[in-house]
């Protein structure tokens, strides 16, 4: 089993040691900056566990000046791999009542002026650039932990699967949920609370973005229980959303919420991540713009090895001209290494190569036409895997054995050999093969 560790972010009641064991007190400071308060260490259930406050130990800082980098990188430095957080919302809908959690699911952002990301620019960051998927920003296993939970605490659970709850089951436990995030730290109009409402969208927060993004950045496992304290401004019936009645209604729920986050740890602890760790790395790999347009000259050169050392499995040499010359990838920037004066002197079926890379080669028809010698032809007369014309070495015999040209299955078996022979691939460089392959092919 994969070492794991939990890093809790929350408000009121969640940000004393009280629920840790054997609870010692972190100072550190990131590249990002200082994080909101000190990191608190300890165990919960024997899981390894990291507390963080998120608006500060005292509530002394408003959401648009949380530094969410700081804070995601300082529980990535102490070795976190999941984080459970907790945030208090308004709700947007009538099923969405004071005192209900939203295990939330997805989000929108109308956030401004925050840091949506760990890397590039000019300012402190990690170097590089990501574009990281945020389809489903929240991970699915850890969501399920904590509904897990609240069943296992005989919490009211409401599937919204099967959609929106009916009025007797509040309070109560929702398996999904939306939520916008706005700046704040004013409370929304009544007419920007209809408008959200409009959207379809459950509740109303300031806190949720960017910090949802970054530990998926971070390649953190992250599941947000949100706490609904009102119903914002567009409720006329209700009294106005006002500082007390949120802290008063988040300190009603703050004990079921530390129960069901304690409960949750347990259950996280109990587990086997691994493959979803590998899978956030994964995808934190695979969404590096940098690496993906940047030649990783050991890796490439690894593959031109393999190319080389394996192209008479390939079926024909017109598999190798084409990779080599084709309008398929010859344009892609990963296979730039990949040109004519690498392969010069390679036999294949005892043809050299060297003269017809240098000085030209025979253009043979798949029904048999005569060949014509020609000087070295664009890539757009090569055509695609499996078209018409098939490109041969001069002077080599072989017209008749390879008119059929190179076919996009013989392609898939080059690459097939790549991907499943093992050429010394480190494991963060196989995430980058994988989605070359992906898009070359």
């Amino acid at each position: 089993m994969a070492n794991i560790k939990v890093g809790i972010i929350g408000g009121s009641g969640l940000s004393s040691s009280n629920i840790l064991q054997n609870a010692t007190e972190r100072v550190l400071t990131t590249i990002f900056g200082d994080p909101s308060d000190n990191i608190l260490e300890g165990t919960i259930e024997g899981v390894p566990c990291a507390l963080l406050a998120r608006h500060g130990r005292n509530h002394s800082i408003i959401p648009g000046d949380v530094n969410y980098r700081a804070n995601i990188w300082a529980l990535k430095t102490v070795g976190c791999t999941h984080i459970l957080a907790s945030t208090a919302c308004g709700g947007l809908q009538d099923y969405t009542q004071p005192g209900d959690f939203l295990i939330l699911d997805q989000f929108m952002d109308f956030s401004r002026g925050r840091e949506q990301t760990l890397y590039g620019g000019k300012r402190p960051a990690l170097e590089g650039v990501l574009h990281i998927p945020t389809g489903e920003p929240f991970c699915e296993q850890t969501r399920q932990v904590l509904i897990e939970s609240a069943r296992a605490l005989s919490l009211s659970v409401c599937d919204r699967d099967q959609g929106p709850p009916a009025s007797s089951f509040h309070p109560c436990v929702h398996t999904r949920g939306s939520a916008i995030t706005i700046s704040g730290p004013r409370f929304s109009t009544k007419l920007e609370s209809k408008i959200y409402r409009s959207f379809g969208i459950d509740l109303v927060n300031m806190t949720l973005v960017p910090e949802v993004v970054l530990a998926r950045e971070a390649a953190m496992s992250y599941a947000s229980v949100a706490i609904v304290t009102d119903y914002d401004s567009w409720k006329s019936d209700v009294q106005e959303v006002s500082v007390c009645g949120v802290l008063e209604e988040f300190g009603k729920s703050a004990e079921k919420v530390k129960l069901l986050l304690i409960h949750a740890v347990r259950l996280i602890g109990q587990r086997d991540w691994t493959k979803t760790m590998e899978a956030n790395e994964l995808l934190v790999a695979k969404s590096r713009q940098d690496v993906l347009h940047n030649s990783n000259h050991k890796l490439m050169d690894r593959l031109h090895t393999f190319l080389l050392r394996h192209t008479e499995e390939m079926s024909s040499p017109t598999v190798f001209s084409r990779l080599t010359h084709g309008s398929l990838i010859s344009h892609h920037v990963h296979f730039d290494k990949f040109d004519c004066r690498y392969i010069h002197g390679i036999r294949i079926s005892g043809a050299r190569w060297t003269k017809w890379l240098e000085r030209g080669f025979t253009d043979r028809k798949v029904r048999g036409s005569n060949s014509t010698s020609a000087t070295r032809l664009p890539p757009s007369r090569l055509g695609r895997p499996g078209s018409i014309p098939a490109v041969v070495p001069s002077s080599c015999g072989m017209a008749a054995r390879h008119r059929k040209g190179a076919t996009a299955e013989r392609f898939l078996y080059a690459f097939q050999k790549i991907l499943n022979l093992d050429l010394g691939i480190e494991s963060s460089e196989r995430p980058v093969l994988s989605c070359l392959t992906t898009i070359t092919l």
